[in-house]
């Protein structure tokens, strides 16, 4: 059963930058789509989460120099 995540991200400014974390993202196991918006800071994923986890995505985005901003709450 796929999981849909939500992150907000910080640096993303043009649309080069959400074709590149999309193909980032896509690129690994168990992703199934992905949704990036600059103007809204946010990325959505789904993905299977046997074979992918939430931390390996927020790497995935954080090696690529953005910041995926924590939940203080």
């Amino acid at each position: 059963m796929a999981t849909t995540l939500t992150l907000p991200v910080e640096g993303m400014s043009c649309t080069g930058c959400e074709n590149n974390i999309r193909f980032a993202l896509s690129s690994l196991a168990g992703v199934e789509q992905v949704h990036a918006d600059h103007q809204t800071a946010h990325v959505e994923v789904v993905y299977d989460p046997a074979q992918t986890d939430e931390t390996t995505l927020r790497s995935a985005i954080e090696d690529m120099g953005y910041h995926v901003i924590v939940d203080q709450s």
